[in-house]
């Protein structure tokens, strides 16, 4: 990554990222190169954008304006070739960027190994590192919560790329998660506006997991996402009838329960 001062004056189809406390031009950054396909970075009203190929978006080169991320590809900077992928969990980034965000860049390759408690996944062409921890100092912890403490930990809501993924997580989340009568594993996912309405039950392209969108681009394998037994619903939560447009993993006492491991929508505000 390289950084300049350059205005992101327009954008669209680009992912954002929104925090309840502040967000770090660092953890934007961060966010971008993890990203196969984000090619540019801004941090604007503690949003963090994220814009590539398939986005449009373009750049005004002022004096005083906001850092801007830029993901260049050559023999010296690249893009790094494992990243750690957090589902509300903890990670230990140790990753090569000066303390000068304007002189931000990576220089050496990272051993292919992951920290401790987490382990390594081959997605595609990358190595990829999971774990799953639980996120500490909020009052209430919702996919929100979810979201902001990876982006803290310089990591990323990521989900089951496929079904060995999967078991990792609801093996590992049965040890994080002791001594608990029913726990829950946020899991990457939104509803589609368009699988968000009254008569969304009645289009075919919003049934099952093709009804949610996905920030971690990474997540190609969606056999990994196993529903339980008549869900995704998206019934109404009263009182409000909110709309259940989260994902979480149920977690049980016994394995051997027909819902552990599997998936449910949720609202938001859960």
């Amino acid at each position: 990554m390289i950084v300049i001062r350059a205005n992101l004056s327009s954008f669209d189809n680009c992912t954002e990222y929104s925090s309840a406390t502040e967000l770090s031009f660092k953890e934007c950054t961060i966010q971008c190169a993890k990203s196969v396909d984000c090619r540019v970075n801004q941090v604007q009203n503690n949003t963090c954008i994220l814009c590539g190929d398939k986005g449009r978006w373009s750049l005004r080169d002022y004096i005083s304006v906001s850092l801007t991320g830029i993901k260049v590809y050559n023999q010296v900077a690249g893009v790094k070739d494992f990243e750690n992928t957090c589902l509300s969990v903890r990670e230990d980034l140790q990753d090569n960027m000066t303390s000068d965000p304007l002189n931000m860049q990576t220089t050496t390759p990272r051993p292919k190994v992951c920290p401790d408690q987490w382990r390594m996944f081959q997605r595609g062409s990358i190595q990829w590192c999971l774990s799953v921890v639980i996120g500490q100092n909020y009052s209430f912890f919702n996919y929100t919560a979810a979201v902001d403490t990876c982006l803290k930990l310089n990591s990323t809501l990521s989900g089951p790329n496929g079904v060995e993924e999967r078991d990792f997580v609801r093996d590992m989340s049965s040890q994080v998660i002791k001594n608990s009568k029913m726990a829950r594993v946020w899991i990457d996912g939104t509803r589609k506006a368009e699988c968000s309405g009254s008569n969304w039950k009645q289009i075919p392209e919003c049934s099952g997991t093709n009804a949610f969108q996905f920030t971690d681009l990474t997540l190609q394998n969606f056999t990994g996402y196993t529903w339980n037994r008549g869900e995704p619903n998206g019934d109404p939560v009263p009182p409000g009838n909110y709309i259940q447009n989260c994902i979480h993993m149920l977690i049980t006492p016994q394995v051997s329960h027909t819902a552990y491991g599997t998936l449910d929508d949720i609202e938001l505000r859960q």
